[in-house]
């Protein structure tokens, strides 16, 4: 065979793969589509307009709906694994069989909130005359405070902290310089602002020395039912250091019961990997379920004096396995009152207050309201510390 022809069968294969690629691969998913919904995704990219968030959305809709992504994507997973211990962009493997968010890590290794490039990127706003920047939480939170204390209500934000900040020790590799947690120095802001907050960092820190279970769930972002008793304890405390509370407690309402749950990880779901269920198992945790005098399970009530604001560490325990036995059900227990709440998971910085604007009447009762959000939301909460009317 000539030099020429090989060069020739050598072009043409080159230009029939890249048509393979470019035109063989949309076409199989187009037809796909048209057999499966009736319609092809790609028609939606000329029936909108093509601004910035248009376009993002298109790409990833295209990406999850690509029978070839996911017929490779988990296999491709699965090597990554197998041969780095790369468990992907959301989780991180530590020791021990530790599991942790990558967000939290991300959150501590990276500048604070009172750090100049924590705002690069953003744009400074005037807010009654004063130039402020609202991915600083402490604008947000100082204007809730604002408009809680024109009603006679209370504040008390809870910052949780996540897994690393507590045992940074179980990273592997990640751990120097992610010993300070900005967190810190959120609690020591609002405290000089006069806001009401409870620090759970250093007393979570200090309780996992001598605990005999961990405070945080291994393969789970969140904490263990012997974490959550910890801070519930020291809320309740604060909480009731209000007379208007402490005014409202009845020491017999509720009792508590002990169960054993199996809990199978998050974080483990996060990877995707397809073959999760083989690498790690579920862990066993006794949890406290919380219930009132007639025996049924802890229930919230929408006429407490006490209005709980929270994300997933506040559902947790409570409305999934085994259910009463979260945060907001243990200090109920505690405090000897039944609370109302808000919950909204990843969405404590400002979608939990939008979703107030379906609950109005929650107002009408609350003295204090108590704001609790993971602390990686300082950084990377949804919709970011918006500023929002509370309802009337």
């Amino acid at each position: 065979m000539s030099t020429s022809r090989k060069t020739a069968i050598l072009q043409w294969t080159t230009i029939g793969s890249l048509l393979l690629v470019v035109v063989g691969i949309p076409a199989t998913q187009a037809v796909h589509e048209l057999s499966t919904t009736g319609r092809a995704h790609i028609v939606s990219l000329y029936t909108h307009a093509p601004t910035k968030e248009n376009l993002h959305g298109w790409d990833l809709q295209a990406r999850d709906n690509s029978i070839f992504g996911s017929s490779i994507r988990p296999r491709v997973l699965q090597w990554q694994y197998d041969l780095f211990g790369d468990m992907g962009p959301k989780a991180i493997e530590g020791r021990n069989g530790w599991l942790f968010y990558r967000p939290d890590v991300d959150y501590l290794a990276r500048p604070g909130f009172q750090d100049e490039r924590f705002y690069l990127g953003s744009f400074d706003t005037t807010i009654a005359g004063k130039r402020e920047n609202l991915r600083n939480p402490l604008v947000a939170i100082r204007d809730v405070h604002r408009q809680l204390a024109a009603r006679g209500i209370r504040l008390v934000v809870v910052p949780v902290p996540g897994k690393p900040t507590i045992y940074p020790e179980k990273l592997a590799g990640f751990e120097v310089g992610i010993k300070h947690s900005p967190t810190l120095d959120l609690i020591d802001s609002l405290q000089a602002s006069g806001i009401g907050v409870v620090d759970l960092v250093r007393p979570l820190r200090a309780s996992k020395l001598g605990a005999k279970t961990d405070l945080y769930l291994r393969r789970d972002t969140h904490w263990s039912p012997a974490g959550l008793a910890v801070a519930a304890e020291i809320i309740a405390r604060k909480l009731l250091d209000f007379p208007e509370i402490a005014s409202r407690r009845d020491s017999r309402r509720y009792v508590a019961r002990d169960t054993l749950i199996e809990r199978w990880g998050d974080i483990c779901e996060m990877s995707a990997l397809p073959r999760r269920r083989g690498i790690w198992k579920t862990e066993s945790v006794h949890a406290s379920r919380v219930f009132d005098s007639t025996g049924s399970p802890y229930a919230d009530s929408d006429s407490g004096a006490i209005l709980w604001l929270g994300d997933s560490y506040s559902r947790i325990y409570q409305t999934d396995a085994p259910k009463a036995a979260g945060i907001i059900a243990q200090v109920a227990l505690r405090t000897g009152q039944p609370i109302a709440s808000v919950v909204n998971d990843g969405g404590a910085s400002t979608v939990v207050r939008r979703k107030l604007l379906q609950k109005p009447g929650v107002f009408r009762h609350a003295k204090v309201v108590v704001w609790e959000f993971v602390e990686r939301d300082i950084r990377f909460g949804a919709d970011g510390w918006a500023l929002e009317k509370l309802p009337r």
